[in-house]
């Protein structure tokens, strides 16, 4: 198996608990709590309204207003639903590990098992800084396709290839990866990503700093004709995170998809097999204080 086909299998075991708010007054607490797997290279509200259709019976008002007033957090921080969900997944698990052995530990099983447990919250007034989902579906597909158009102009200097798609690929780009097909996710995409980009989509989220998402100009190669490596995207965004001769920090280590990632990587290698289905390569910057 390719890591390419990897990265898009790659799942996450999660628990959700559902707000007790949101259910007919007797019903027992447990009812609230749904195991589910989900994929890492997916938005965690596109399964939301599957999952809590089977709990419809037990609950109180109608889906449509219940969605538009949840939010989904894990230990008290607000999950974003318009990021990837391996992302927001990355950083709230390496966000409390204080010591560098028991985080390369834990980044490097291969056998143990974790769940991810995640509450899906009530109420009239949403958090700060959450985006509410009013023309769910339809307005997370909006956001993926402008994403798209996003990547796409960084990575040929104009948005045509992503606009000229026809609406037969358009839909099927879409439903690919509501679906998890990754053969017609890999059809579509290829019509718009060259074979030698002109720019790379990257994306660094730092753990100690998670609500601002930095975006360096990542160029595939300077002006002396020299690859552009991921540590030259780290060092023009986060140069505090360099130590000595211009090298990234022994307490630092960079994690995309949920895979350790050599700081020496060239961009333009990196991004075919661990671009995300958004479009952009999404790197977590891990530092252990």
């Amino acid at each position: 198996m390719s890591i390419r086909e990897l990265v898009w299998g790659g799942t996450i075991n999660v628990t959700l608990t559902v707000d007790q708010k949101l259910f007919i007054p007797g019903v027992p607490a447990e009812t609230g709590s749904l195991n589910f797997r989900i994929r890492r290279d997916s938005y965690i509200v596109e399964c939301l309204p599957r999952l809590l259709n089977q709990l419809q019976r037990y609950m109180v008002g109608n889906l449509a207003d219940i969605l538009n007033h949840c939010w989904l957090e894990c230990d008290s921080t607000v999950l974003p639903w318009f990021q990837p969900v391996g992302v927001q997944y990355d950083l709230v698990r390496y966000d409390a590990i204080l010591q560098r052995d028991e985080f390369l530990k834990m980044a490097s099983s291969v056998d143990a098992i974790t769940v991810w447990r995640i509450k899906l919250n009530y109420g009239p007034t949403l958090p700060a800084g959450v985006i509410p989902l009013i023309r769910q579906p339809n307005q997370i597909e909006s956001y993926w396709m402008h994403r798209w158009k996003q990547a796409c102009f960084i990575l040929n200097g104009t948005s045509k290839q992503m606009m000229s798609l026809s609406r037969n690929d358009s839909k099927k780009f879409w439903d690919s990866v509501r679906n998890g097909d990754s053969n017609d996710f890999e059809y579509v995409s290829a019509k718009i990503v060259p074979t030698k980009p002109r720019m790379i989509p990257l994306q660094l989220h730092d753990i100690n700093d998670p609500s601002r998402i930095h975006q360096p100009r990542a160029e595939c190669e300077n002006s002396s004709g020299k690859k552009t490596s991921l540590l030259d995207a780290v060092a023009t965004t986060l140069p505090q995170l360099l130590a000595e001769k211009g090298q990234l920090s022994s307490s630092t280590t960079l994690i995309c998809q949920g895979i350790i990632i050599d700081a020496d990587e060239q961009l333009e290698r990196l991004y075919p097999p661990m671009k995300s289905f958004d479009g952009f390569l999404h790197v977590v910057v891990v530092t252990i204080l």
